[in-house]
């Protein structure tokens, strides 16, 4: 057996809602279609065998009187009761059949009719002579000791049937389409708000949270639209809440860094006079300080763009130069640019498209073991990519977004003691105020690749 077992992927809701009406449809139309059949051919049915009923009758009477009158000979009679019907007349008389037409004799009526008639008996049946249905009707003559027999054409009422199953057929036919059709129709426009909300909460997963539900008069869809209203305003606060906090504290937090910073630039200074140990503390303090410096800046920096300082300060600059330029002088010889790329233009904030970049080689050296290619690339539309390469053990598809949320500092594959999880998600919404995308796949040869991606046009 060759790979698992695979499971059956059920179609959308819209799909469902539109094959039922046509399943609904086409069921509406059989039953219909069969109750008409049997109601239309019954009526027709009986109405036919009603009016040749009373037709034999009439003229079994005009035979009897007449063979009792004996004024005209059986052979005489029969063909004398010819009429606008085309029906053929039969006679048993004097232990003999008299038929209307030479083609036609006793031998060829339904035997129930035959001997029902000739035993008493008034009988109606339907059959086929030479292939054609007629309707017999048999009447006895008790005072001759005879029987009457007429047969009638069927062929009119048989033409009827064929039309009405050829139409009941195609409606059975059509209905399920325009039961499709209207499912279609009806699924669409009933879905619509689900769509509308489907849309809001990924406008809202993406970052938005100003996005809100237009209010609606339906009673059913009024209570989602509040809610969801309501639940993306309480989001929304919290979020900015949280960012008026962590601005504050990184701005108080702006002035004893500086402190520290410049108190352990001036240890640096005296660190020959310092023991091994004293300089050993030295360089761990001078770390955490650095790290808390880079903390403090990357809270500001978020603060300022989620928190609605989003405005970029744009310039067109070439996509190349503009990564080796962002790039420290010890990896430019990693970078790899595609002609193609070399001619095209990006504009771009430079401050925010250099720290995007220079958090993403940061991120390849501290996480990914090393940097081991920047590529440069064309790509239809036109765009850009920037793929950021490294060769550690990658990031598993199911932690792939969550990566660029702020403080993941990854699943214990790619665990350092570096970094506070927080430039991935600077990246992030950098290229997402760019109008770009960033996402992370794998390498080919084994570690990750981050690609940076953004509209792009040729060089004028």
């Amino acid at each position: 057996m060759i790979g698992g077992p695979r499971h059956l992927r059920l179609p959308g809701l819209r799909a469902r809602v539109t094959l039922a009406f046509g399943l609904v449809a086409g069921a509406i139309a059989v039953v219909v279609a069969v109750s008409v059949w049997f109601l239309v051919t019954g009526l027709v049915t009986d109405r036919r065998e009603r009016v040749t009923l009373a037709q034999a009758t009439d003229n079994a009477e005009r035979v009897d009187s007449a063979l009792s009158a004996v004024a005209l000979t059986p052979d005489d009679l029969v063909r004398s009761l010819g009429n606008a019907t085309g029906s053929i007349s039969l006679v048993w008389y004097e232990r003999a059949w008299h038929s209307g037409d030479p083609t036609v004799g006793g031998e060829d009526l339904p035997t129930a009719v035959r001997n029902g008639m000739l035993r008493g008996d008034v009988v109606q049946r339907q059959a086929r002579l030479d292939g054609t249905l007629r309707l017999v009707v048999g009447v006895p003559l008790p005072s001759v000791d005879g029987a009457y027999a007429e047969i009638f054409p069927l062929d009119d009422m048989e033409r009827t049937f064929r039309t009405l199953s050829t139409t009941l057929v195609a409606v059975g036919v059509v209905a399920p389409g325009l039961g499709l059709l209207l499912g279609m129709w009806a699924s669409r426009r009933a879905l619509r708000p689900l769509r509308e909300v489907t849309a809001a909460a990924g406008a809202v997963a993406a970052g938005d949270l100003s996005v809100r539900l237009a209010m609606t008069d339906d009673p059913d869809l009024a209570p989602i639209a509040a809610s969801f209203n309501r639940t993306t305003a309480a989001l929304q606060h919290r979020v900015q809440s949280d960012l008026r906090f962590a601005s504050n504290v990184s701005h108080e937090l702006r002035t004893p860094v500086t402190t520290l910073l410049n108190t352990v630039q001036h240890l640096r200074h005296r660190r020959a006079q310092l023991d091994v140990s004293g300089r050993e503390a030295l360089d761990l303090l001078a770390d955490e300080v650095e790290r808390f410096e880079r903390l403090v800046d990357d809270l500001l920096e978020i603060s300022r763009t989620e928190g609605g300082d989003g405005h970029l300060v744009l310039v067109d600059t070439n996509a190349a130069e503009l990564t080796r330029r962002c790039l420290p002088e010890e990896v430019q010889h990693l970078i790899e640019v595609d002609p193609a790329a070399s001619a095209l233009v990006v504009r771009v904030d430079r401050r925010r498209l250099e720290r995007t970049l220079a958090n993403l080689v940061q991120n390849a050296e501290r996480h990914g073991g090393r940097l081991v290619r920047v590529a440069v690339r064309a790509e239809p539309g036109p765009l850009v990519r920037i793929a950021v390469e490294d060769d550690g053990p990658g990031v598993p598809a199911a932690l792939r977004t969550q990566v660029f949320e702020r403080f993941a500092r990854g699943d214990g594959q790619r665990e350092t003691t570096e970094g506070v999880g927080l430039g991935l998600a600077l990246a992030a919404q950098h290229i997402r105020l760019h109008r770009g995308r960033i996402w992370v796949e794998d390498r080919q040869g084994g570690g990750a690749r981050f690609v940076v991606e953004l509209p792009a046009r040729s060089a004028p």
